[in-house]
């Protein structure tokens, strides 16, 4: 805490009067970060959006941020910290997946009212949408394994999980 308020030029006395702990103070920087996302997609993810193209720019967004050195960055460190301080994992969950899949969800869901989408799971459809698109590139990218994907890279995995997904949950032809 000592580290941050001296990189933030302000006093401990003042930090420690704003986060009284470490999980406070990281409760705080994932909202930042989620809130910005969640604004993002929320728009991404508008109810008047067609499946295929809410599902691209969603898609894009997410790939766009899990993937990015800050995304796998802050994923390392709740890896690393979580051990330690397990309400860490459950803040970073909390605020981040678990908002994300639920906006999804309630996309599916909307969508499936309207019959664009054929009637689901919403939550395991959401699961399953986040896994076509990040499976194996996260992990190979946590790893160290995978360089940043390529803008085309992320364009194309974005489109085979978005085709994938339709053909699942998509109406019927």
């Amino acid at each position: 805490m000592g580290e941050i308020a001296h990189r933030a030029h302000a006093s401990k006395e003042t930090f420690y009067n704003k986060f009284t702990n470490k999980n406070e103070l990281f409760r705080a920087v994932i909202h930042r970060l989620t809130d910005r996302f969640a604004s993002d997609i929320g728009l991404a993810l508008g109810k008047n959006q067609e499946p295929r193209q809410a599902l691209s720019a969603f898609g894009a967004i997410l790939l766009g941020r899990l993937l990015s050195d800050e995304g796998i960055g802050l994923q390392n460190i709740v890896f690393m910290e979580s051990r330690r301080f397990p309400e860490i994992a459950s803040i970073f969950y909390e605020l981040g997946p678990s908002r994300t899949l639920a906006v999804l969800a309630e996309y599916f869901d909307a969508q499936a009212k309207k019959g664009a989408l054929r009637r689901m799971d919403s939550k395991l459809a959401a699961s399953h949408f986040v896994g076509l698109l990040t499976s194996d590139m996260m992990m190979l990218r946590s790893l160290g394994l995978l360089g940043k994907p390529t803008p085309e890279e992320q364009a194309k995995r974005c489109r085979d999980a978005v085709e994938i997904f339709l053909r699942a949950y998509g109406q019927k032809d």
